[in-house]
């Protein structure tokens, strides 16, 4: 017996550092999230494209709707949350990271606004990370 506090501590910790390191384990979740992400667009009507790359330029997932590009950018921000949670420093440091990084992705993707433009034959663009 247990509750879910304890249990999702000692699953967290598990993950981190038994399958953290494995490249495997990192990259394989992050399809999975894309494919439940696409679904769950679908079926509140956007229609998913089957847009991965285009000029060696990746795409996680990319939809339309009512002629308007929706590009959903999936980013993995899991951490080990016992080293963050414990100093306050380390805290602040990731989360300006973390910020840093997503602000980082949202320009990146809309410097690549032109590549589904031209690809979809859409003007209308709404990018959302």
């Amino acid at each position: 017996m247990s509750n879910v506090n304890l249990l999702s501590r000692f699953l967290y910790a598990f993950k981190n550092i038994h399958l953290g390191s494995r490249k495997r384990f990192q990259i394989h979740p992050a399809f999975i999230f894309e494919e439940m992400v696409a679904r769950e667009l679908a079926r509140i009507g956007l229609e998913i494209t089957d847009i991965k790359h285009i000029n060696r330029k990746e795409f996680d997932v990319v939809a339309t709707c009512a002629g308007v590009i929706y590009n959903f950018q999936c980013k993995n921000n899991a951490i080990d949350f016992t080293q963050v949670e414990s100093d306050r420093k380390l805290f602040i440091r990731y989360n300006r990271r973390l910020v840093a990084h997503f602000l980082r992705a949202l320009a990146k993707e809309e410097r690549r606004e032109h590549l589904l433009k031209d690809e979809l034959g859409l003007d209308n663009f709404s990018g959302i990370s």
